[in-house]
């Protein structure tokens, strides 16, 4: 699991690791409940592209709904990542970004070829 192996690779203390899985598991059920609505959405974008004629006010406003719930899950986000990063030392954020650094760069090799 990429979660517990970014804790191994920071050395997260047990006490660290029980607040990270914690913030974890929350960001994980937030954005469970949030994408709930996926089908919906796409349900209501196909019945407005395949009607008569294209109602681009409906559209725009589909268009909007979805930028806020976006607007407002990237501050759910962004606010989970700095709680988790307040749990960690600052050689521990230091460590973090080397090894998911190191990650991409391998994820690059990995789909490069």
């Amino acid at each position: 699991m990429m979660f517990g192996a970014a804790l191994d690779a920071v050395d997260a203390s047990d006490e660290q690791r029980v607040e990270l899985e914690a913030i974890h598991d929350r960001i994980r059920a937030d954005f469970k409940a949030r994408h709930a609505d996926k089908k919906q959405v796409h349900d209501e974008l196909r019945a407005l592209m395949t009607e008569d004629s294209i109602d681009r006010a409906k559209l725009d406003q589909l268009r909007k709904e979805k930028l806020a719930k976006f607007d407002e899950m990237s501050q759910v986000m962004m606010d989970n990542l700095i709680e988790a990063a307040e749990v960690l030392t600052v050689e521990q954020r230091q460590d973090l970004a080397q090894w998911i650094e190191r990650r991409m760069e391998d994820r690059g090799r990995f789909f490069s070829h």
